[in-house]
């Protein structure tokens, strides 16, 4: 039986997402549920250095965790959030929920729960989440499934053994500095808006 480690990232805990995650099955699979909450004035780096966070297969963050953050700790979306994560983390799988318009392309983004939807809040999680639960969990597996099917040499074996880490939750990634993670959520904004533009 695999294990995978769900992480939940949110300033405010939302009951009915963690009630959600903490009862999540899926067959073959030992699913350990962890939560962080995330505090603003720590800065998104202190997540990035979280034992919680870089131990995790699959992330699910709000959009919104950094907007109410100080302006010298920066305001980003779960979306760009995202991006920092796998840049540093490459094989975690991270989910965003949201509550602003979702593009139907984006399969790792879910609707957050609006109390105007015709059902109740635990039945739409279970139906919006499982299925990219799944999927996210899938692909871990795959990727885990891959790195043991390499043929283990000298030139290749710090590489693999860097990827096996990573998947095993026990990374040691390349630091990158709060500079470096400005310049690439800036960088995602103006791809953001020339995405918008056409």
């Amino acid at each position: 039986m695999q294990m995978i480690n769900l992480v939940y990232i949110d300033d405010v805990i939302d009951p009915i997402i963690s009630k959600f995650l903490d009862s999540y099955e899926q067959d073959g699979m030992n699913i350990v549920y962890s939560e962080k909450e995330f505090d603003s004035s720590k800065g998104y780096e202190s997540l990035v250095k979280d034992e919680v966070v870089y131990n995790a297969n699959v992330i699910l963050i709000d959009s919104q965790l950094f907007e109410n953050s100080t302006a010298s700790n920066g305001k980003y979306t779960g979306e760009q959030f995202k991006l920092i994560l796998k840049k540093i983390f490459p094989y975690i799988e991270v989910l965003v929920i949201t509550q602003n318009e979702i593009i139907s392309d984006y399969s790792s983004t879910i609707a957050k729960y609006s109390y105007t939807k015709d059902k109740e809040a635990d039945v739409y999680y279970c139906e919006a989440l499982t299925p990219v639960l799944t999927e996210s969990i899938n692909r871990v597996c795959e990727y885990r499934s891959i790195i043991k099917d390499f043929s283990v040499s000298d030139e290749n074996k710090f590489l693999l053994d860097k990827i096996s880490n990573s998947l095993s939750g026990i990374d040691t990634y390349d630091e990158l500095k709060k500079e470096d993670i400005d310049n690439l959520i800036e960088d995602f904004k103006k791809i953001q808006e020339n995405m918008d533009d056409c």
